[in-house]
């Protein structure tokens, strides 16, 4: 008898998140229909350009929205908890135990006034631990994030540490109460190309390790091989592409996600005077009323049907896309 596959440990559809400015205006949707289905050890990637709604969708997916801004979902499950009409309470529970967040900057993470070990031993004896077992579990932890001397460094004050250091301290404070779920805000931007390659590293040991599903948000495509099962591409607040990250990045079949492609540095030197190549034009303005597709207006191949009609998403393969062009080789784009 073949046994059941493992139930995912977020599921997430139909999430939108809302800007109310006014009263008096309707509110201003920056994420729309966001869907997201993520098994454990599963590693996914959120791409796209400043602005895109990135961080406001794991935030919403963290349950932390305040006014003006509001978010609701046809279903959010997190390891099992149905959140979709859930209270603070309910979301106070979940957050940090279930699923916990990296935020790109680890300062904001991290007390200045307390050393390193006493805010991992707080964070863990919330658990209902003794003094000395949360002080085990944190040496444990700091060399699970590959920190050399964890005892020296226990003692030590954030800003004691180097900026490596320090996230992988935000990456031990996340990890405190062993959540299902780890979302990674940007974890990698401030830092140096090879602590960066480090951290990624580390990411995918927990992942694989301890069956962390890890939900990295980046504008950097560039990092994704080999750190990405699966990537969904959003652009002003909505779902582009989603994918294996393999298929994604090596058969793109949205016209923005093939222009992010283009735009991205080259591994070779640039010939002299060469440009970088760019996304012309800008996102729309989302205080304006939605119609057609949002990338329409700086789409190569848009037709009249683009400014007009919404896409719905369709299968390419293993790939969904939301584009009336879907299935249109690479080779069209110039």
């Amino acid at each position: 008898m073949v046994s059941d596959p493992e139930p995912p440990v977020l599921v997430v559809q139909g999430l939108s998140t809302l800007l109310t400015m006014d009263r008096s205006l309707p509110p201003v949707p920056l994420v729309d229909r966001f869907d997201l289905t993520v098994k454990p050890g599963e590693r996914w990637a959120i791409v796209g350009e400043s602005g895109s709604g990135k961080s406001i969708t794991a935030r919403s997916i963290m349950g932390l929205i305040d006014p003006p801004l509001s978010f609701s979902a046809d279903r959010i499950e997190v390891d099992g908890v149905d959140l979709t009409h859930a209270g603070r309470d309910a979301w106070r529970e979940v957050r940090g135990t279930r699923i916990a967040m990296i935020l790109q900057d680890p300062l904001t993470a991290l007390s200045p006034v307390f050393t390193i070990g006493n805010q991992l031993v707080e964070t863990i004896r919330r658990g209902a631990v003794t003094a000395l077992d949360a002080r085990i579990r944190a040496l444990e932890l700091m060399r699970d994030v590959g920190l050399s001397e964890p005892e020296r460094r226990m003692a030590a004050y954030p800003h004691q540490l180097s900026g490596g250091m320090r996230q992988r301290v935000a990456i031990a404070l996340a990890l405190a109460s062993r959540p299902r779920v780890l979302i990674a805000d940007e974890p990698t931007t401030a830092l140096d190309v090879t602590v960066q390659a480090q951290i990624l590293r580390l990411l995918v040991g927990l992942s694989q390790d301890l069956r962390t599903a890890i939900i990295m948000i980046t504008h950097d495509i560039g990092i994704l091989p080999g750190f990405a099962d699966r990537i969904a591409v959003m652009y002003a607040g909505r779902v582009m592409e989603a994918g294996p990250v393999s298929d994604v990045l090596r058969a793109p079949q949205h016209p923005y996600t093939r222009a992010l492609l283009r735009a991205r540095p080259g591994r070779e030197p640039a010939a002299p005077r060469r440009r970088l190549p760019i996304i012309g034009g800008a996102p729309p303005d989302l205080l304006q009323p939605r119609r057609g597709c949002p990338f329409a207006a700086r789409c190569t191949l848009a037709l009249p049907v683009c400014s007009d009609v919404e896409p719905l998403t369709v299968a390419v393969g293993q790939i969904r896309v939301a584009c009336h062009l879907a299935g249109l080789p690479s080779e069209e784009v110039r």
